[in-house]
């Protein structure tokens, strides 16, 4: 039987003691609140949608890229994150596409130790939603730490109308935007 709380995602199908998936997706699908999927190294195309609050973790969790496009052994995705869950993790990855947080009001998310490489976005490599006063709120408590953004077509961090977000020890290298954008904030503020 399944082992609960622990989801594995691999590129090649080998264990049996844990529930395994070889698409990101489809073990979030899986997933309860609380579980912890870990993605092994390897290259996963498409677009994620972490819509529960379960730890995503890549190979290289908890390490921190100080400014490296690559530690080796990536867990890659070809394609953007879209966080809907309130007290998600995304956690060691490396992607070619955006992170957006809190389009359906996703609070207390942390996105930390990522690298995103050559994004291109209109709002930011890594974006916590809340752009107009009837949107503010979407993405309160958000914590964005030990992530690399190299070669953005556009800005690095991006954050407007949250409460309480915490940006720190981030890179953001060579965006052709700005690199942290923090607007409009609301309630007790942003700490950067």
């Amino acid at each position: 039987s399944p082992i609960a709380g622990n989801i594995w995602c691999l590129p090649v199908d080998w264990t049996i003691t844990n529930d395994h998936y070889t698409y990101i997706q489809n073990a979030i699908g899986a997933a309860s609140s609380g579980d912890t999927i870990n993605v092994a190294a390897g290259t996963y195309d498409g677009n994620v949608v972490l819509d529960k609050a379960v730890y995503l973790l890549g190979a290289n969790h908890d390490t921190d890229p100080a400014g490296s496009t690559d530690r080796g052994n990536e867990s890659v995705i070809n394609g953007s994150v879209q966080i809907t869950a309130d007290n998600a993790v995304l956690n060691g990855f490396k992607l070619t596409g955006p992170i957006n947080v809190g389009y359906d009001h996703a609070h207390d998310v942390n996105v930390s130790y990522n690298i995103l490489v050559d994004v291109h976005t209109s709002s930011g490599a890594i974006h916590l939603h809340g752009s107009a006063p009837d949107s503010y709120h979407q993405a309160d408590g958000t914590y964005v730490g030990y992530n690399t953004i190299s070669g953005t077509v556009g800005d690095g961090i991006w954050t407007v109308g949250n409460d309480d977000v915490t940006i720190e020890y981030n890179q953001v290298l060579n965006p052709t935007g700005i690199g942290i954008v923090a607007l409009n904030h609301v309630g007790t503020g942003i700490n950067i």
